[in-house]
């Protein structure tokens, strides 16, 4: 069944944002930027006539929001989920379109990639992975503060296979602990420029 379209709700209490206009905001700027982004609203919430107050109503990253994004919404879509292009690390994304059939051979494609030296490294991400979208997903993570994201803590992400270019696609999630005060403390760089992520 649907309503208005739509077949499921992601509620998120919100928590950690008192404010509860994170999360909207933040997806918000990552859409105003380019990148493919969940659509993001508000929603008092009663049960059985009981209210529960105001949640954050967030379009979940399944098959319609690809077809909104992308002209080929058949290809793979992975959860990033504490997941990373390493090799002890390639395993944890975990597929979200076309389960049984994938065997993430386009993550390990990835993976090995990043082996290759300084000179060439460009040249083989360049046909796995739309480097110019990620470089504006990257900033827009650092500029919205996604401290959970991929490149401050390789979370809360999802990476789509778009067939149209057999490239990877970045697309945020679980940003409600953007625009906060920071906390992070990365090893690898600084503030300004989170890069925990290998990419």
């Amino acid at each position: 069944a649907q309503f208005s379209g739509a077949r499921r709700l992601t509620l998120n209490n919100s928590v950690s944002d008192d404010s509860i206009v994170r999360q909207c905001l933040a997806y918000s700027v990552f859409a105003d930027a380019g990148i493919p982004a969940s659509r993001c609203s508000f929603a008092q919430v009663s049960v059985n006539g009981d209210d529960l107050g105001l949640y954050v109503n967030v379009e979940s990253v399944k098959k319609p929001m690809l077809e909104r994004h992308f002209e080929d919404a058949s290809g793979n879509l992975y959860e990033g989920t504490l997941s990373d292009f390493r090799d002890e690390w390639a395993g944890t994304f975990e597929p979200k379109t076309n389960e049984e059939q994938t065997d993430r051979a386009d993550v390990a494609a990835v993976v090995e990639a990043l082996k290759a030296d300084d000179d060439d490294l460009l040249a083989e991400l360049e046909p796995l992975i739309d480097m110019d979208s990620f470089y504006t997903f990257w900033a827009t993570e650092v500029l919205v503060k996604h401290q959970d994201g991929y490149a401050a803590n390789t979370n809360n992400f999802f990476i789509y296979n778009n067939p149209a270019t057999g490239r990877f696609t970045f697309m945020p999630w679980g940003v409600d602990d953007t625009l906060s005060p920071y906390f992070w403390d990365g090893e690898n760089s600084p503030h300004s420029v989170f890069a925990n992520g290998y990419l």
